[in-house]
């Protein structure tokens, strides 16, 4: 995670192709409660990074951000 002026850049190890990744927030860890921050970023096999704006004034000093993995969609060519 590498902060700029007012951006935020996540970065991912190499992907899985078809999982999908999504980049999520939260201000309180115990709530257990993520949200998503955009659409899902399909994998290819090679690193993504995620950027997004980032105030501390508006979030808070105990913003967390995760990018998990979710499973590919489902097959529309069936």
């Amino acid at each position: 995670m590498r902060r700029n002026a007012r951006l935020f850049d996540f970065g991912t190890s190499t992907t899985t192709p078809r999982a999908r990744y999504q980049l999520q927030t939260t201000t309180d860890l115990g709530a257990d409660s993520w949200f998503d921050m955009g659409d899902p970023v399909p994998g290819s096999g090679a690193a993504l990074i995620f950027e997004t704006p980032y105030d501390r004034a508006e979030k808070g000093a105990q913003t967390a951000f995760r990018v998990p993995s979710l499973p590919p969609p489902p097959d529309t060519d069936r």
